[in-house]
């Protein structure tokens, strides 16, 4: 008798980061989520992740709320790929702190060699707010060099910062 190893893809969560951690009512948060392949064959195009909210630090689909769903790139056999989405922030929520978590292939379509390691919550929650307070200001710009002739390249330089109390919304 010989083991032959099963031909497959497995995809599995090795990194979730989630940023700002304070937002408010239509804002968003950006989900950044680095998925492994642990399997032998490359996953296909165009599979799903799905986001969730939750108000609970554990990612439970029957009580969390669905906030996006996105189908994704493949990833190599082996290989590791990062992939980052929007989580819109509804005006519906309430003004609590919720959990952001996210879970590949939600819904079975791909057959995977383990189905038991799909899922991933953050472990920080995220802080709502009904209003924003953003203040968003521009330094001085500074550039070099001070005249340029037509056609030349100029380097600009700035720093934005934020000084309200609610974090900048994520955005493209």
């Amino acid at each position: 008798m010989r083991f032959e190893a099963p031909s497959c893809f497995d995809m599995a969560f090795a990194d979730i980061q989630v940023a700002p951690l304070s937002t408010y009512w239509d804002g968003s948060v950006q989900l950044s989520a680095t998925i492994v392949n642990e399997g032998s064959q490359p996953t296909p195009d165009q599979w799903l992740m799905r986001g969730f909210l939750s108000q609970q630090a554990t990612l439970n689909p029957s009580t969390a709320r669905v906030v996006g769903d996105w189908r994704l790139d493949s990833v190599p056999a082996g290989g590791a790929r990062v992939f980052e989405v929007i989580l819109p922030i509804s005006n519906e929520l309430p003004v609590l702190p919720h959990f952001v978590g996210a879970i590949v292939d939600p819904d079975d379509e791909l057959d995977e060699c383990s189905e038991s390691n799909k899922a991933e919550l953050f472990t920080e929650p995220v802080t709502i707010s009904a209003t924003a307070s953003v203040d968003v200001a521009l330094s001085p710009v500074q550039y070099h060099p001070t005249t340029v002739d037509a056609g030349a390249v100029i380097k600009l330089s700035y720093e934005l910062t934020n000084t309200g109390s609610s974090g900048a919304t994520a955005m493209r």
